[in-house]
């Protein structure tokens, strides 16, 4: 009888040693499968970064590129209003600012990268927008300008 209950409880200890292992197997596969997909997450947002930080600098090298050629242009048609010489300079100047400023800010934003994806693009959206309506009111103020100056010399 003694022999009968100590099989009993060998097998019963079997038993849960058998369930106990099965668990852990379970666990080690849901572990391995976590850490793959963890693995490929950020491997698939590094690159996404990667390549956000090198469109963020071609966006700011292209930006700054068009804003030189706009303010020669803007000097070029302005050098021949004696008058507004002056006054293109100063625009010159704050878009020379802005450039500065800009340049500030998107390396501001790019440093930010890896902190926060969503906020940066946000960022340089906002940057971009202030960015364009500042140089189309100085556009508008040198073009008002010429058209007074070209009004007075006729």
């Amino acid at each position: 009888n003694e022999r009968k209950e100590i099989l009993a409880l060998n097998r019963y200890r079997y038993d849960e040693l058998v369930q106990i292992t099965n668990k852990a197997l379970t666990f080690r596969e849901q572990v391995v499968n976590t850490m793959q997909q963890l693995s490929s997450t950020r491997s698939t947002s590094s690159t996404l970064i990667e390549h956000y930080i090198k469109d963020c600098q071609s966006i700011g090298d292209s930006l700054q590129v068009n804003v030189q050629r706009i303010t020669e242009d803007i000097r070029t048609m302005f050098s021949a209003c004696n008058r507004s010489v002056g006054q293109a300079l100063v625009i010159s100047t704050n878009i020379g600012q802005q450039i500065h400023t800009l340049n500030e800010k998107v390396r501001a934003v790019l440093s930010l990268a890896f902190q926060n994806f969503h906020t940066i693009f946000e960022e340089l959206n906002n940057v971009h927008n202030h960015f364009q309506t500042e140089l189309e009111r100085e556009l508008k103020t040198l073009i008002e300008a010429l058209v007074v100056d070209i009004k007075n010399d006729a």
